[in-house]
């Protein structure tokens, strides 16, 4: 890790640490340095209120996140959903996921980086009519909802110029049938509490490029810090992934 990068995630640790919300402080106690920081987890999200994990006030989306655990809140600003990466600029795209939650949320990223986006209804005949209906150029999808899309996107006369699936788990023998249907197929590693974090291809996979302004390490367990002042911030959660990823900057 270079100098200047690792001042700036000390500076920002620091940052967090000062605030008036205990979350962050409470749970790293008397470490100091950003690789003694104990890791934080889904559980510790759960246990701890929202209005105890909230670092900034503002326009913001509240949404529930549900596992096979139980729920938790997740507090997104509107400034921090426009800048996270979960596709590229398109005139028409179609958001179409398998959480109502995370639909509403990547339809307000179309919007507020100024894309009219389809929302696609949860049947898949209906989504693929409604999509016809729109002229969708891309698509924002997930691993479960991708293939009820099969049959549209056989159906197209054009590709789309983009398939962004939003996911931490791909079946990649699937996931190449689908570069017949765009021009690109991205794998974005995402979760609703953290956002998007890296991004590959099928045909690079395991190989994953980490976004701008986020730290991925692989030491036995996987974690994601994100060096931005998020409602809650992000800093060495964990994430589960199926197998051991290859994340470059």
């Amino acid at each position: 890790m270079q100098m200047k990068a690792a001042q700036d995630i000390q500076s920002f640790v620091e940052r967090v640490r000062a605030h008036d919300t205990e979350f962050y402080r409470d749970h790293w106690g008397t470490a100091q340095a950003f690789g003694e920081l104990p890791p934080v987890s889904r559980e510790d999200f759960r246990r701890v209120p929202l209005s105890k994990r909230r670092y900034k006030n503002g326009k913001a989306m509240v949404k529930v996140i549900r596992d096979a655990n139980g729920p938790f809140l997740s507090e997104w600003a509107a400034d921090d959903i426009r800048e996270e990466l979960y596709s590229v600029p398109s005139k028409r795209p179609m958001v179409y996921l398998s959480n109502a939650h995370e639909s509403l949320e990547k339809g307000a990223w179309c919007r507020l980086n100024g894309m009219p986006s389809l929302v696609g209804e949860r049947e898949p005949e209906v989504a693929a009519i409604e999509a016809e209906r729109f002229r969708i150029d891309s698509l924002i999808t997930d691993s479960t909802n991708l293939p009820k899309l099969r049959s549209y996107l056989e159906g197209r006369k054009e590709k789309l110029a983009t398939i962004s699936v939003l996911d931490t788990t791909f079946d990649i023998p699937t996931l190449r049938t689908f570069d017949a249907f765009a021009h690109t197929v991205r794998l974005v590693l995402a979760l609703p509490e953290v956002g998007a974090f890296a991004e590959s291809t099928p045909d690079a996979y395991p190989r994953f490029r980490v976004m701008p302004n986020c730290i991925v390490e692989q030491n036995g367990q996987a974690l994601v810090t994100k060096l931005s002042d998020l409602v809650t911030p992000v800093i060495r959660y964990r994430f589960e992934c199926a197998e051991p990823l290859e994340c470059t900057v």
